[in-house]
């Protein structure tokens, strides 16, 4: 581990596997490290993946956690959400839960995110 705060970051580019990655420039460029090289895959999986819960080994959907079938329009999606938040507010469910909620409705609300 290297905690290190990122600067620039490129657009992604296939590398010789045809998968995405891109180069994230660290600053300050301690120890002789001035980029690093971030698989989008990985990108993707720390940022849009819902984490798994304690017991489960099933993971799920954004789409699950708003309990929207995948088809479903923004508007469904900004209902689905109110009434999450209603569903979470009455059972007292912790911060995390809501934040989960917030995380999915961001993400699949803004249809660049969605594809």
């Amino acid at each position: 581990m290297y905690p290190a705060s990122i600067g620039y970051v490129t657009l992604p580019k296939k590398d010789k596997r045809n998968e995405f990655f891109v180069a994230a420039e660290v600053r300050p460029a301690n120890l002789g490290i001035s980029s690093i090289f971030l698989p989008c895959k990985t990108l993707r999986e720390y940022f849009y993946r819902v984490s798994e819960r304690e017991g489960s080994t099933v993971r799920q959907t954004l789409y699950e956690v708003l309990h929207v079938p995948c088809t479903a329009s923004p508007s469904e999606l900004r209902v689905a959400f109110k009434l999450r938040k209603l569903e979470l507010e009455a059972k007292h469910c912790p911060r995390s839960e809501f934040v989960l909620i917030e995380r999915a409705f961001n993400i699949l609300g803004d249809p660049g995110l969605r594809a």
